[in-house]
């Protein structure tokens, strides 16, 4: 008897071990109440608690996760550390415009750790939320429509409405006669010529070099600002939703385009240094952050339409 039972100790032990460990990464999903009103905002906050050999990949919901609920906003994030371990608490702010009953499901969150590229993946808990119409006091009594006001008939009356007839015609007459005016006067319009994105992308690249934001020690805002870019320049340039897509996400829409390799290894690099400043508090050298800008500026060379890989 007494053997059976450390028998089962022990498979007990382990199964459970690994499930620990996996437990190590936890990923909350809470909303500041469970029932609103129609048109009521509400904020939704993802907690994510892991060590700090953890590097999360992907955290960011898309807007059918929250089911019926209209997403208003997203992307206020913040990050601290509490009881040795890394927190991520992003917010978003949904509303429901009908009455219904909303289930937000568990969402994915992708990540690895140090030492092991597998990769593993937790779930947020199951949401449930109410939105309602106001309630309507049924007991209280139906009253009639009131009736509309008779005005007694007299000449004053029409003395009155033909002189707000004629004031309507003479306002109408000034304001076309001002438009006219207004018109001719107005200079020929100099046709816009606009930039291509390959120019925008470019020039807002040397507006991020003079601000200097890393050498002053903005190394979290330098990055956000670098990875923007490219990711909008993307965006133009393979018709991508790449402000939407982690980085493992954007790499696979490039191999799919048959874009070269030497894109997709100077885009792996760029990107994933810029994770893990954002998501790890990783602190790069200034050497790191130079090779970024280098890297920004290669992948535009080697995209520029009409020349480079394409």
């Amino acid at each position: 008897m007494v053997k059976n039972r450390i028998i089962a100790v022990f498979v007990f032990l382990c199964l459970t071990v690994p499930s620990l460990k996996a437990q190590d990464v936890k990923a909350v999903l809470k909303a500041d109440s469970s029932a609103y009103l129609i048109g009521d905002h509400i904020n939704l906050k993802l907690q994510i608690t892991h060590p700090k050999n953890v590097k999360l990949l992907a955290a960011q919901f898309s807007d059918t996760a929250f089911g019926k609920l209209e997403l208003l906003e997203t992307g206020r994030d913040s990050a601290f550390t509490a009881e040795g371990k890394q927190v991520l608490e992003r917010i978003y702010v949904a509303a429901g415009f009908d009455s219904l009953d909303v289930v937000i499901p568990p969402q994915a969150i992708t990540y690895t750790s140090a030492g092991d590229t597998s990769l593993k993946t937790v779930y947020t808990n199951l949401l449930k939320l109410t939105v309602r119409t106001i309630a309507v006091d049924t007991t209280q009594e139906i009253k009639d429509i009131k009736k509309p006001i008779e005005l007694p008939e007299s000449r004053l009356i029409w003395i009155l409405i033909g002189a707000g007839v004629i004031v309507l015609v003479l306002a109408a007459w000034y304001s076309y006669r001002r438009y006219k005016k207004k018109i001719s006067e107005q200079p020929v319009p100099v046709p816009v010529i606009t930039k291509t994105y390959y120019e925008i992308a470019y020039e807002s690249l040397k507006a991020l070099e003079k601000k200097e934001l890393w050498q002053k020690g903005m190394i979290k805002e330098y990055h956000s600002e670098i990875t923007e870019i490219i990711r909008k320049y993307f965006e133009e340039r393979f018709s991508l939703p790449a402000l939407e897509l982690t980085t493992g996400e954007t790499l696979a829409n490039l191999r799919n385009l048959n874009q070269s390799q030497s894109l997709i290894e100077i885009t792996e690099s760029f990107l994933n240094n810029a994770d893990m400043v954002k998501f790890a508090k990783f602190q790069p050298v200034a050497a790191i952050n130079e090779e970024m800008l280098r890297q920004a500026y290669l992948i535009l060379e080697v995209t520029k339409p009409g020349g480079g890989a394409a």
